[in-house]
Parts: C-alpha cells; structure tokens; sequence
C-alpha cells in the first residue's frame, strides 16, 4: 500500500517536471488590471462582473501578445472562466466546464443570453448585481453599460443603476412557479424582484438599510433595519441545503429571480445568520472514523488467510 501511494504521488510529479515554465506562477495567477480597477471600485464585493465574450457578436479577433498559450491569458481577461476567482471577484453567467450548474441558473443564463439582443435588457442585468462588465475593443458593450477605462486590449464597462448582490427588496411580485417567475422577468421594473412564494401577489416596501458584517462562502451574517416588512434578496443559488436564522428563529428561503434566494423580514431591525450545509456531511462525516476499524479489520482478515497458505 505504502510502495502504491508513493508511485501514484511521484510519477505525475517526475512526469511534468521536464515541462518548460515559460511564464512564471505571477504572470498566470496575478489579477489582471481590470480587477485591480474593480477592486479599488468596490472594496466590499456587493458587485459582480459579466464577460462581453459570453453573448452573441462576442466573438473577437483580438490577439493577446503572451509568450505562452493564447489561452492560459484570455482566460484571465475574458471573465467568462474560472480565474476571477483567484482574485476574490465574483461573476454570475461564467461557463461551467463539466456542466454542474443548478437547472435554475442554467435557465437563467440562457434567459440572458436572449435578453442581450434587447436594447433595454439592464434591468435584468442590473437586478443581479452586473455593475461591471469586460470587452475587447472590437465588442459593443452589452445594453445600458459605458465605458470607465481599458488598456491597449479590452474596455471596462459600467452599469451605473446595478443593484448589490444583497439588499432589502423595495419592490417584488410573487409567483407560483419556475415557469411563471420566468416568464414575469422581462416585465419587471428596474427596482423589482420576482418571488416563487406560491401565491401571485405583488407588494412594496420603503428603503432601509442592510449592513453585511460576514460574508463567505459557509457563512453570511447581516443586520437589516427595513422600516416595513420586507424581502432580502441575496445573491446566492437557491437550493435546500442551507440554515437561515432571523434573530434566531428559523425561515425558509424562497427562490428569487429564478435562480438565487431572498427571505421575509419583518419590520424594524434584526439580525440575519445564514449558514451553508454540505448536502450528506453529517453521514460522510463518519467517514475517517470508521475507516480506522475498517483497515484494522481487513489487515486482520489478510493475516488470517496467510497463515492459513
């Protein structure tokens, strides 16, 4: 077992290790300008940034000078891949190689891509937090984004009336279905959020105040001061495998645009705990205690069939 472990960690190391570094770990991994420009934009991450490359008329013939394969940099400057990551920033309708999405944000990226032949499509852009977006110079910008700065290679765009990735709702139809909510979002107004609450109904609220005090992947902690009863939409994939806590009672989410999540508040201020589950970790969990037993076992079984030889 020993000898098996070595040869399946060493070989791929002994095998790569003859490949020539033409760029070193900086040049592939370091955040390009761009996001150092959003970054300094928005400190606190309440904006995401869409790829122009994504939609129709993306297509660029935009050579990249790079001493390596095209494509190791034009995935750090397309926005429409993995490496945004790296830096911290976040995106929405990124290409997801082996297919894993949620069928609701797969619907929703499709739903985009025939809201980018519109001239008027921002609302449904800005409602997801797409403050920023990113070109090459031979790309028109996508519906209602302006430029704010470029490099030789590409143009950085602005949505100035993009909404944050978390924030009381101030306006909001509910719906009884997928289907429906689908079909109601190229109606909505620029301030609306459509709910799947099963009813159909539609409401308002005023304008309060959301203060995020924690905000990672396993773990959202948030105050909110709403001065009517209110929804908070909140950027993050609607699925069963999360806790949710308003002032330590629990609530369940609702799907928001399709895809994402928002919750009930009630009028006045509260405090939100919201916490992610790994879907089977409490049985997983057992796993590396009761693999001790297991091998002890199984070692003792092989034992018993060599002394029997």
């Amino acid at each position: 077992m020993a000898a098996a472990l070595a040869l399946l960690t060493l070989v791929p190391i002994e095998a790569n290790r003859k490949i020539a570094r033409t760029l070193r770990e900086q040049e592939v991994f370091a955040p390009t300008r761009c996001a150092r420009e959003f970054e300094r934009a928005d400190p606190q991450h309440l904006y995401r940034t869409v790829g122009r490359s994504l939609y129709r008329g993306g297509r660029s013939e935009t050579v990249i000078p790079n001493p390596d394969d095209e494509y190791t940099d034009r995935g750090r400057r397309t926005w429409v891949h993995y490496a945004p990551v790296l830096w911290n920033r976040g995106m929405v309708f990124n290409f997801d190689f082996d297919v894993g999405d949620l069928s609701r944000v797969e619907s929703l990226r499709k739903l985009s891509l025939i809201a980018a032949e519109f001239t008027d499509s921002e609302q449904l852009f800005g409602s997801l937090a797409l403050r920023w977006a990113v070109r090459f110079r031979d790309q028109d910008p996508l519906p209602g984004y302006r430029s704010i700065g470029g490099d030789l290679l590409q143009e950085w765009d602005e949505l100035p009336t993009a909404l944050p990735a978390i924030r009381l709702v101030e306006a909001w139809r509910e719906e009884s279905s997928a289907l429906d909510a689908l079909d109601t979002m190229p109606r909505l107004t620029a301030s609306e959020v459509v709910l799947e609450t099963g009813r159909r109904s539609a409401g308002r609220s005023r304008r309060g105040t959301v203060a995020v005090l924690a905000d990672r992947p396993e773990r959202l902690l948030a105050d909110v001061d709403s001065p009517d009863p209110a929804w908070l939409f909140v950027l993050r994939g609607y699925w069963p495998y999360r806790t949710v806590e308003v002032d330590g009672r629990p609530v369940d989410p609702v799907p928001a645009q399709v895809a994402f999540s928002a919750i009930p508040v009630p009028a006045g201020r509260h405090r939100i705990e919201w916490l992610e589950r790994v879907p089977g970790l409490e049985a997983s969990g057992w796993g590396p205690l009761l693999f001790v037993p297991l091998a002890l076992a199984l070692i003792a079984r092989d034992r018993m069939r060599w002394r029997r030889q």
